[in-house]
């Protein structure tokens, strides 16, 4: 379940804040019925992590997603296209897309960043299998510290969504913070979801 909330990832006053955080999607392909009563057909699931980047005057500034691996101050980058998702019944654990942080880099005009999916196919949430979202410190494959976990997909409310907001990252008394948001959006496309995210979940 996605419970939402608010966790502080840098404190502007700590000696231990981490340099880098990574917000990581991992996601199963729909399993249909078995070829020969042996194994699975698999329905390709294409789900896109995203993230809009605004500046103190709400303006956006850059929009990171497969297409647009990297911010143009290099602070932001994106792992790249997974089409398919994971064919297994089962949870890996392991991201399929990743959007990383490099806060060292980050420019200082930048003050928040909503993290949205966006469902490619237009599968909605209620019929992929599992999805979950993790927030962390460290690298992909060295993970420091996990912050936050959440699960979005197979429930019943995310009938018909084919975005979701999940959450945003921001910038206050020079701490920043997590929140998590896990809204599903009826917007299929990224421009429109960005448009929803501009009116509703600005702070």
């Amino acid at each position: 379940m996605f419970e939402s909330g608010t966790v502080i990832l840098i404190k502007a006053a700590s000696s231990a804040k981490p340099i880098k955080v990574n917000i990581g999607i991992n996601w199963g392909a729909i399993a249909q019925k078995k070829l020969l009563g042996l194994f699975p057909k698999w329905e390709n699931v294409n789900l896109d992590i995203c993230v809009a980047i605004f500046n103190n005057n709400k303006d956006m500034i850059d929009l990171i997603y497969p297409a647009k691996t990297h911010s143009s101050d290099g602070a932001v980058y994106h792992s790249g296209d997974d089409t398919t998702g994971d064919k297994s019944i089962k949870e890996d654990n392991k991201d399929n897309e990743v959007i990383s942080i490099n806060f060292e880099k980050l420019s200082q005009n930048i003050v928040q960043m909503v993290f949205f999916l966006v469902s490619a196919n237009r599968q909605d949430f209620a019929h992929i299998p599992y999805s979950k979202v993790r927030i962390y410190s460290g690298e992909v494959h060295q993970i420091e510290n996990i912050f936050g976990e959440y699960n979005i997909s197979a429930q019943k409310q995310f009938a018909g969504k084919v975005a979701m907001v999940l959450g945003k990252l921001y910038k206050e008394a020079e701490n920043w913070q997590f929140k998590a948001i896990g809204e599903g959006l009826t917007s299929e496309k990224l421009l429109s979801t960005v448009s929803v995210i501009k009116e509703r979940f600005l702070g």
